[in-house]
């Protein structure tokens, strides 16, 4: 299956609580298990833009202030070819009202 998360964080954020490492916990199991897993984040100062945490293949934009307005577009043009099997939006702020 392939699955993707939407968070405006990743664990590596420097600003990352609670929620990013329960998400981690999760999805780092489901990938154990075979499944494809990408998350959509945002970045900070001096992070690379993509990188393999866990067996998630994390993808990272703009900052926790852009993303919101990011999202869809990065989506659309760099992700959306994927075929996501299932699509799981973490709403931590503000909603990205993903289909």
């Amino acid at each position: 299956m392939r699955i993707l998360v939407l968070n405006w964080q990743d664990h590596e954020n420097p600003q990352a609580g609670g929620a990013e490492l329960h998400l981690r916990e999760i999805f780092s199991r489901i990938a154990a298990t075979g499944h494809q897993v990408t998350l959509l984040s945002s970045s900070w100062p001096g992070a690379a833009s993509r990188v393999s945490l866990d067996g998630i293949d994390v993808h990272r934009i703009g900052s926790r202030n852009t993303y919101p307005f990011l999202a869809r577009g990065y989506y659309s043009r760099h992700l959306a070819a994927s075929a996501f099997d299932c699509v799981i939006e973490d709403i931590n702020k503000i909603p990205l009202f993903s289909p």
